[in-house]
């Protein structure tokens, strides 16, 4: 596949919204756009709010809507951390309710991550490191 392919897949991947109510959808039957030559909505383009998620299935490639979960498994609001400031994005979420308090893990995508604690009401937190977390396995409590 030439650079222009995979630019306009990438894009394709960003702006279609129309597969959201189908769990993965095989991009062999997507048709192929050509990029757009005006700057305005190139820039346009990466600010959809859908995140995709890419997997080879059986040796088939397939796009999935991802779910992104922003505080809805925490009992308070957290604040921005300093890579939504700065970069003005949310990240993907994931909480573990722990003894103490709420582990966080958040994935920015090509932004990073952060992985955090937060006490029982919120009022208390800790940053544990800036690595990606995907998703916390183990008992949920």
């Amino acid at each position: 596949m030439t650079a222009m392919k995979y630019l306009t897949l990438i894009l394709l991947l960003v702006i279609t919204n129309g597969f959201a109510q189908r769990l993965e959808v095989p991009i062999k039957d997507w048709k192929l756009y050509s990029i757009p030559k005006n700057r305005d909505t190139l820039i346009s383009y990466n600010w959809s709010k859908t995140w995709w998620k890419v997997s080879l299935i059986k040796g088939e490639v397939f796009a999935s809507v991802m779910n992104i979960n922003y505080d809805e498994d925490l009992p308070f609001k957290t604040a921005p951390t300093q890579t939504e400031k700065f970069f003005n994005i949310k990240g993907d979420k994931n909480v573990l309710k722990v003894d103490d308090g709420y582990l966080v893990g958040t994935n920015y995508g090509e932004w990073g991550g952060d992985f955090s604690w937060y006490s029982k009401n919120g009022n208390q937190h800790k940053k544990i490191s800036g690595d990606q977390i995907l998703k916390f396995f183990g008992n949920k409590q």
